[in-house]
């Protein structure tokens, strides 16, 4: 307790083995005064899972925290930085990440904090630079499909999809080139890196 005047008291709560609501006593020369669950204990924060885990460097991905005890977060920050909270539960909280600081990309600490305290560890945030392209070679080829193209640029890594008029492209395993139409083995791919979803051509 550091004092007080007549109408206030700056006092530091103690610790507390269990969470919930408990009594307010103030004592003085006139006599003890409750105030009946004045207080309440919350128990810390903890994230499980961060979905997704990357977004553009210039912001504006939702982003769900699971974990628990996450009700009524009085902030979330990406690398110091005010997320927006637009939804949370005991169990999850959907925020807005805010565009990263200017020449910052890669991982950022996530912190979350709640009327618990906070919680940082283990879970990061990837800032990832926008993609450009600088060129797009042979930057023609028949309706049929099927033609070997190299796309330019920068940022290209970890593609999720590549399309060319609208429809889905595929990554041409042996070769670092994209393909439009009928695969020479009767497979098309969904135009998503890394995964194995084919289907038969005319099927």
């Amino acid at each position: 307790m550091t004092g007080g005047d007549a109408t206030s008291i700056d006092v530091t709560a103690p610790s507390s083995a269990t969470a919930g609501p408990v009594d307010v006593v103030v004592t003085t020369a006139g006599g003890p005064v409750t105030d009946t669950g004045g207080f309440t204990y919350v128990s810390p924060p903890s994230v499980t899972s961060l979905t997704p885990d990357s977004g553009p460097t210039g912001g504006g991905t939702t982003v769900v925290i699971g974990g628990t005890n996450l009700s009524s977060p009085t902030s979330v920050t990406f690398d110091g930085n005010d997320g927006t909270v637009t939804a949370s539960s005991a169990t999850s909280i959907s925020v807005t990440t805010p565009a990263a600081p200017t020449g910052v990309s890669g991982f950022v600490t996530v912190v979350v904090t709640t009327a618990g305290g906070p919680f940082s560890d283990p879970f990061s945030f990837d800032y990832v630079l926008a993609p450009s392209i600088t060129s797009v070679s042979p930057a023609a080829g028949p309706t049929a499909g099927g033609t070997s193209v190299t796309i330019g640029g920068t940022n290209l890594s970890g593609a999720t999809s590549v399309t060319i008029g609208g429809n889905p492209a595929y990554l041409d395993r042996k070769r670092p080139h994209l393909g439009l139409g009928h695969h020479p083995t009767g497979h098309r791919w969904t135009g998503q890196r890394g995964r194995d979803h084919r289907r038969r051509s005319g099927h």
